[in-house]
């Protein structure tokens, strides 16, 4: 076969290292190949194409035992996209295994459900001739970051010990390990778990680049998006008990050969020296970094610990590829630990309190009511699927929804189930109480309205039809009318009674799946406010609809984080790496304040008792501000855990829940 100029030379480049580059030649024998792409976007009319070209370029060049897709199948996760990447893939000769990436489950209230039932589990495990290939499942609902469930670790645990530490081990997962931007808040928990065993290969997603880099001494791989022109083969060689990894794209035009590795040099637990002594880290390691920050080198010399704050801090340190991780606990002058309770799941909803008790959902699927001054459990009710939604006490019952499209109803004193709902739809919003009536907004578009007494449903009215006709903020009232936000970018106004819209404004002049209204609106002396993902405070008249101003922030955006009303001013957390928090005077809309956390606020919003305002950061940082002045008066780092829930500050406590599954009460020293 004869090599183009391109080919001639990438080949001769790769000789010196025993390396050849390859064009349109099958793998042949018992060399059994895995073959490994990402990121195809498949849209309504766009990307088809050149994933069609891409696919047609491994079925020359392969015969894969295994095909993997690496996440972000779809680019929206609406069911049309599904259709498309059906027809996709209608030809291609053999079955392919798919990883659920962010863009499946991010903009879609269904997305979640149709992969499943489209396209199969999200965590899987596919036993091929030379190796094991464990399909992870990095995604979290409704949001951008990466995670990894309690649930899914216990399985994968259990799954490497069944398969046991001879065997090779493939990993597949959409968020990435093991770089310098941390995307997935537990991966020390996953390098934990894989330690012991023979993990030759990592499969990586989501971040559009042709890498390869080492984590742990595991070999890691991403490619550009399918559709994009870059995708991978995995070939063994059992005759050299070795394996090649392999990449085309379509500038090279042949699949070049990155990395040649042993199926039998499994990695053993090193034996490392200490990380830390007396403040310092050893200069035996290269390079270090604390908690998500970048990696920074020692040069041989033993160095101050940089960039600690109150509470836990990771240490990492790298020799060679091989990771130490130490943990250091920084004694604060602010806050004092009182009790830590394990809720069992992640949360993502926010936390709420009433008479001492406080009320928290899970994404286990669990509701838990805990007693804030001892931090027992008073009952625990689990669901089928996980529970984004804030709960809500009405009444002597406190009222939760959840991703099966339940709505549902306990005794507050009990935990025992009063009534369930079923709608069509997973339930993300969070419920209000008006006029004897529970009012929430579904996934499936519709907005109920539910009798608190017993679960009738008094009416049901539909939102005018879109993709992005559904709501996962909480709703609020001001005793006479309800309002939510909503995905399609409006803030909705609704009669409790009778389910009738009574206006709908929107929120940015665009409706678009990037710029939706996510934070829950507050309501105050006449007036409604709301912030959407385009960067937009907006103040309603609560009785006519009308705007009475918009404001933009500048660096930061108003984003996801919910604006809360108090004493006159508005305050919301923004959405960029500044980490920012703004008082704004409710009456003009002007900017008093601003405070810089200098963590990533993404969902989190204020909450606020006396002169303070607490207020939680994706990388586990809880903040704590003069909501007078904007000076930022602490910061605590909880247990590695996104933290996208709002805390709950009540006086001298300050009680916290994020994805590390713990509800912590903080007690304020002064």
């Amino acid at each position: 076969m004869k090599l183009s100029r391109r080919e001639v030379l990438v080949s001769a480049t790769l000789a010196p290292f025993g390396l050849t580059a390859t064009r349109g030649l099958r793998s042949e024998g018992d060399s059994t190949e895995i073959v490994f792409f990402s990121d195809t976007h498949v849209s309504t009319g766009r990307n088809i194409t050149e994933n069609r070209e891409m696919l047609a370029k491994i079925e020359a060049f392969c015969t894969p035992e295994i095909v993997i897709n690496g996440g972000d199948v779809t680019d929206y996760g609406w069911a049309e996209e599904f259709d498309e990447y059906d027809a996709l893939l209608k030809t291609f000769p053999w079955p392919v295994v798919n990883t659920m990436g962010n863009h499946d489950v991010r903009w879609s209230p269904k997305g979640e459900k149709i992969f499943r039932e489209r396209l199969g589990p999200p965590y899987q495990r596919i036993d091929g001739t030379h190796a094991t290939v464990l399909v992870l499942d990095s995604t979290v609902p409704l949001s951008h970051w990466g995670h990894y469930s309690s649930v899914q670790l216990k399985w994968l645990a259990t799954e490497l010990e069944k398969i046991g530490a001879e065997r090779p081990v493939i990993l597949a997962t959409h968020h990435w390990v093991g770089r310098d931007s941390v995307m997935i808040d537990n991966e020390e928990s996953l390098r934990q778990i894989l330690k012991p065993y023979n993990v030759i290969l990592i499969l990586n997603g989501h971040g559009h680049n042709d890498l390869l880099w080492e984590w742990d001494g595991i070999p890691c791989t991403m490619n550009r998006g399918l559709y994009q022109g870059s995708w991978e083969s995995i070939r063994f060689n059992p005759e050299k008990q070795n394996f090649q990894l392999l990449r085309y794209t379509k500038e090279s035009g042949a699949l070049v050969p990155i990395l040649e590795k042993s199926l039998t040099d499994r990695r053993m637990t090193p034996v490392l020296p200490s990380l830390i002594a007396e403040g310092k880290i050893s200069g035996s390691y290269s390079t270090y970094r604390v908690n998500s920050g970048p990696w920074a080198k020692t040069e041989g010399q033993s160095v101050d610990v940089p960039g600690l704050i109150d509470g836990r801090n990771v240490v990492t340190g790298r020799i060679k590829g091989r990771w130490r991780t130490e943990i250091i606990t920084q004694d604060s002058e602010v806050f004092d630990a009182a009790w830590t309770l394990s809720l069992g799941g992640e949360v993502m909803s926010h936390l709420v309190e009433r008479d001492g008790m406080i009320a928290a959902s899970a994404l286990d699927g669990s509701l838990s009511l805990v007693r804030a001054e001892t931090g027992a459990l008073a009952w625990r009710a689990q669901h089928g699927l996980y529970c984004h939604s804030t709960p809500l006490f009405a009444e002597n019952r406190v009222v939760v929804g959840s991703a099966d499209g339940m709505l549902s109803s306990y005794a507050i004193e009990t935990g025992e189930l009063s009534w369930q709902v079923q709608t069509e739809g997973p339930v993300y919003a969070g419920a209000t109480f008006a006029k004897g009536v529970i009012v929430v907004a579904s996934g499936d578009g519709i907005i109920y309205g539910v009798r608190l007494s017993n679960g009738e449903v008094l009416w049901k009215t539909p939102m005018p039809g879109s993709r992005t006709a559904f709501a996962q903020s909480r709703a609020t009232t001001d005793g006479k009318r309800v309002f939510f936000t909503a995905w399609d970018s409006h803030l909705y106004c609704v009669n409790p009674e009778s389910g009738a819209i009574l206006w709908r404004k929107p929120c940015q002049p665009r409706t678009f799946a990037f710029s939706p209204a996510i934070g829950s609106p507050c309501v105050a002396e006449g007036s409604v406010w709301c912030v959407a993902n385009g960067n937009g405070l907006f103040r309603f008249d609560a009785k006519s609809g009308e705007q009475i101003y918009e404001v933009a922030a500048r660096g930061d955006k108003f984003g996801h984080s919910s604006a809360v009303w108090d004493g006159g001013r508005i305050y919301a957390g923004g959405l960029g790496d500044n980490g920012s928090v703004w008082g704004v005077d409710a009456e003009s809309g002007k900017v008093e304040w601003e405070c810089r956390t200098g963590s990533i606020i993404y969902d989190s919003s204020p909450s606020i008792s006396g002169d303070r305002l607490a207020i939680g950061s994706v990388a586990s940082q809880l903040n704590l501000i003069d909501k007078r002045t904007g000076e930022l008066l602490g910061k605590f780092r909880l247990k590695e855990g996104h933290f996208l829930s709002t805390p709950l500050l009540r006086g001298d406590r300050v009680y916290a829940a994020t994805f590390n599954g713990e509800l912590v009460c903080l007690k304020l020293k002064k």
